[in-house]
């Protein structure tokens, strides 16, 4: 999760591993592993779920106006769960 965000951030140069498999199944219509989705390896697609997930979720999140931040958490209560506890995984508590 923290890698993904210090990505969307432009803190690192590099993509995850997950988030690019995940562009790439987005993109090419397949799975990392040959045959279908049992056969990937255990956790994968969680983690590229996941991955997706919190890219879309912190684009999202970065292009909130100032002054729309109050209606934005009012209309999206979980996903403002979801960035307050990124938040608080980058600040280290």
């Amino acid at each position: 999760m923290q890698a993904v965000v210090e990505y969307v951030d432009k803190q690192r140069t590099e993509p995850p591993p997950e988030l690019e498999i995940g562009w790439n199944m987005r993109a090419f219509g397949g799975l990392p592993e040959a045959g279908g989705m049992l056969d990937q390896p255990v956790g994968l697609m969680k983690s590229v779920r996941v991955a997706l997930n919190i890219e879309g979720l912190w684009k999202t999140y970065r292009r909130i106006k100032p002054g729309d931040m109050g209606k934005w958490i009012k209309n999206n209560p979980d996903d403002w769960q979801t960035v307050k506890a990124i938040e608080e995984l980058m600040n280290g508590r």
